[in-house]
């Protein structure tokens, strides 16, 4: 379930660059959370990997590197 948090201006302007990032892993969350209601889990554990994946890439762009 997702919450809501109000963001500043200033929040909100820097997440613009990864705007389409976060768009895609909500959408892969919804898809997730579908799956498992819907007892579809034949490409569950795929789509978790991808999730996994981008995540990587956008913390490479938000931080510069990959956090150890």
């Amino acid at each position: 379930m997702r919450t809501s948090v109000p963001l500043t201006d200033k929040q909100r302007k820097a997440m613009l660059p990864f705007k389409l990032n976060v768009g895609e892993m909500y959408r892969t969350l919804d898809w997730l959370r579908d799956s498992i209601l819907n007892e579809n889990r034949e490409k569950f554990h795929e789509v978790v990997e991808n999730l996994r994946r981008q995540l990587a890439e956008l913390e490479v762009l938000v931080y510069g590197k990959s956090r150890p």
